[in-house]
């Protein structure tokens, strides 16, 4: 059964029978003032401790491609078959403009994540009303599923800007059809695209909500034109990724089990970003809390799409954005290549922000709704705060003692060559500094490792050829695979027999996410 957009109170004061949105209307002064206040309060939040914690393999690997230039910056974002290629031109430009630091390379996508807090703002406001977006937007600037990835040199949260914004153009472009809106729309859907190259789950859960809103199926031709444009918007993308073989990057991903589903639907209801921080109470009631929330919407969709009753059609797109996606991912993971990992989901978070909104602020009368608001949003800065200072990868810190401590002569080798890239990129922020290791396995100099392009998958030299002209011998170990070069344990006894004595192993751990065991030998 198809439902009506606007609230029934609305549609009696309309002549025709007509259609207007809870809040299209001009913005007031006090309006006006809550969406700057809950900006500021997001600006704060993503900007916080930006540049203190240490980078991590993912973030090192867009700062070696952002320092391309020319056409080898070409080839460098289209090394991953064109995925997060609008993120990487931007940065680059960042850093052109700012450096190559840590807190340079996460500006932007800090400035992505205070962007969705006004965006959310106008969105919900558009869909549900005043007290709905200003809840929305609240949530969605201190919630930690989003601001920790917000502090990441990576290209998820401009992504997750983009779809939204895309909601938003949509929804304009229904209620007064131009042909300039379809174009900004059409413009969001292909910028979506080109920063998320999974972007399509996302796209498809607009499109399919769209399907049972009357006042959309009468705008199917322009619709059905930007479904087109998405369309041609994937062939070169495609294209790229058969010729350069990309896809096979995915086979890093765990297939889908329960363990990671939990993570996901904790990263949905709010409450964690799983990949960097573990659950804690708080954020285990803040995922209870958004579940609850879920079933109160799905459960006042259905009685609201029985009646013909007002907002159905906007919670049920709200519900399509957070709950197709969800069903999706793990059918492609299953089909072809795993994507089951919060990242690939981090751009429905805001949908529900948006659900657990109208949960709190349409289904509980005036006083409790504001009670509970309040009380949410505080457990979700209770679950913030502890995630700053948080390194996923401690580099900065294991680079820095592996230069304080080294001499003239030494040699440094790795198990994987990316670590190589990880060490390059900090030896290179300390320019005139004193002399770093000699890079021998794999062997590279250290400006072919920050380049982080054509890195061998495998040894080019035994490592009994490299390390026997070594006086001391640095091995740096992480991410254990068996692609790797060297076991430290594997390769104890050729160690002692050629001379070499254990004097230390340092171990770089942080909370949550990968180890690094930096180890000295000398003979």
């Amino acid at each position: 059964m198809s439902v009506d957009l606007v609230p029934a109170r609305a549609a009696e004061s309309t002549s025709g029978g007509d259609e207007v949105p809870p809040g299209a209307g001009r913005l007031s002064r006090s309006a006006l003032l809550l969406v700057m206040g809950l900006t500021a309060a997001s600006v704060a939040a993503n900007f916080f401790d930006l540049g203190s914690r240490s980078l991590w393999n993912d973030e090192i690997h867009s700062a070696l491609i952002a320092a391309h230039h020319g056409t080898s910056l070409w080839s460098a974002v289209t090394a991953d078959g064109g995925n997060m290629m609008l993120y990487y031109v931007l940065l680059r430009g960042f850093v052109s403009l700012f450096g190559d630091g840590q807190l340079a390379l996460r500006v932007s996508t800090a400035l992505a994540g205070t962007g969705l807090t006004p965006v959310i703002f106008f969105l919900g406001r558009r869909m549900f009303g005043l007290r709905t977006a200003v809840i929305a937007a609240a949530i969605v600037a201190v919630s930690p599923a989003l601001v920790v990835w917000n502090q990441q040199a990576r290209g998820y949260s401009l992504g997750t800007l983009l779809i939204a914004l895309s909601l938003l153009a949509v929804f304009r472009a229904i209620e007064c059809p131009t042909r300039r809106r379809w174009c900004v729309y059409g413009l969001f859907v292909v910028l979506s695209i080109y920063t998320i190259a999974y972007a399509a789950m996302f796209l498809f859960a607009q499109w399919l909500a769209f399907v049972f809103w009357p006042r959309a199926r009468r705008q199917a031709k322009p619709m059905l034109a930007v479904v087109g444009v998405a369309v041609l918007a994937y062939v070169p993308l495609v294209m790229l990724m058969l010729r350069t073989g990309a896809a096979s990057v995915l086979s890093t991903n765990p297939v889908p089990s329960t363990g990671e589903g939990v993570h996901l639907l904790e990263e949905l209801t709010l409450g964690v970003a799983p990949d960097f921080v573990a659950v804690t109470l708080v954020s285990g009631i803040v995922t209870v809390v958004g579940l609850l929330c879920w079933v109160g919407a799905s459960s006042e969709l259905v009685s609201r799409v029985r009646s013909a009753h007002g907002k159905a059609a906007c919670l049920g797109i709200a519900l399509s954005w957070l709950l197709v996606p969800l069903l999706l991912d793990p059918v492609f993971s299953l089909a072809y290549r795993s994507i089951f990992n919060s990242s690939f989901l981090l751009q429905s978070v805001p949908a529900g922000a948006l659900v657990v909104a109208f949960a709190l602020g349409e289904l509980l009368p005036g006083a409790l709704s504001h009670g509970f608001a309040v009380v949410f949003v505080a457990l979700l800065v209770a679950a913030l705060l502890p995630t700053y200072g948080v390194s996923f990868e401690q580099w900065a810190q294991a680079s820095r003692y592996i230069r304080t401590a080294s001499r003239p002569g030494d040699c440094l080798t790795v198990n994987k060559a990316e670590l190589a890239s990880s060490l390059a990129y900090y030896f290179s922020l300390e320019r005139g500094s004193s002399a770093v290791p000699q890079l021998v396995l794999p062997a590279l100099t250290w400006s072919d490792a920050l380049s982080g392009t054509s890195l061998p998958a495998a040894p080019s030299e035994s490592f009994a050829t490299v390390a026997s002209s070594c006086r001391r011998l640095w091995i740096v170990v992480s991410r254990a695979s068996p692609a790797q070069f060297v076991l430290i344990n594997g390769e104890a006894n050729w160690f002692y027999q050629h001379g070499f004595t254990h004097t230390t192993v340092a171990h770089f751990t942080p909370r949550l996410g990968f180890g690094i065991n930096v180890a000295l030998l000398a003979r």
